[in-house]
């Protein structure tokens, strides 16, 4: 309950003039709850033939949607996959776990061109995915002839 000060005198039960003597709050409270008692049981009651109906178009609708996912991921491969096709994929190990390079065309000829003209971990790894790409021995600058 709450108390309210008026002139000097203390009054619980509400603001001085108040007839029913009962805190506002409290009686919005029970309200309430009989408000939510209501809901809660027409919650709990069986659903209606169109509330069926539209729980089966949800799920039928859900398990649609699931299975175009799984067509679709079973027939599209990842185009970063592996190399090839004047592409190259290199899967690197990283301070952060792992990298992926990744270049297609004057990028991947610049890529391998680096790649091949070094010799550390990274560009042995680069030049072997250059060879699968078909874009091997690019050690040569550009417009260059190659041996």
């Amino acid at each position: 309950m709450r108390e309210h000060t008026t002139g000097g005198r203390s009054t619980i039960g509400g603001p001085r003039g108040s007839r029913s003597g009962k805190d506002p709050g409290l009686t919005a409270a029970y309200t309430s709850a009989i408000m939510m008692d209501g809901r809660s049981a027409r919650l709990t009651g069986p659903l209606s033939a169109r509330a069926k109906r539209a729980m089966a178009v949800a799920g039928a609708l859900a398990v649609a949607a699931l299975a175009a996912v799984g067509v679709w991921a079973a027939t599209h491969s990842d185009t970063y996959a592996h190399s090839g096709n004047g592409c190259v994929t290199v899967s690197l190990s990283s301070s952060t776990g792992g990298a992926l390079l990744h270049d297609c065309g004057a990028g991947a000829r610049a890529l391998c061109r680096t790649a091949f003209a070094a010799h550390d971990k990274t560009a042995l790894l680069t030049q072997a995915q250059c060879r699968i790409a078909g874009l091997g021995g690019l050690a040569s600058p550009a417009g260059s002839p190659r041996p």
